[in-house]
């Protein structure tokens, strides 16, 4: 599902979100990662998350969550 679509303008970029299932426990980061690993809500890093596009889509994903209800967001990110 599509989830969220972040635009960037200061960037030239626009960022996509997809929810997925996690289909075994077995995962690795990519090339472009150092490390990765999975948190409760209450112990994520926040602080050290790299890129605003994640922390707002972590944000949504946690709101919607709760809520019960996922739907995809669309925003623009703008320089800080």
């Amino acid at each position: 599902m599509l989830f969220t679509v972040i635009d960037v303008p200061f960037a030239d970029q626009i960022h996509f979100f997809y929810l997925s299932d996690l289909n075994s426990p077995d995962f690795a980061p990519g090339p472009e990662s150092l490390e990765c690993r999975l948190f409760k809500e209450e112990d994520i890093p926040w602080d050290q998350i790299a890129f605003p596009t994640i922390t707002r889509t972590l944000r949504f994903f946690f709101d919607d969550r709760r809520t019960g209800l996922f739907r995809t967001h669309h925003i623009i990110l703008r320089k800080p």
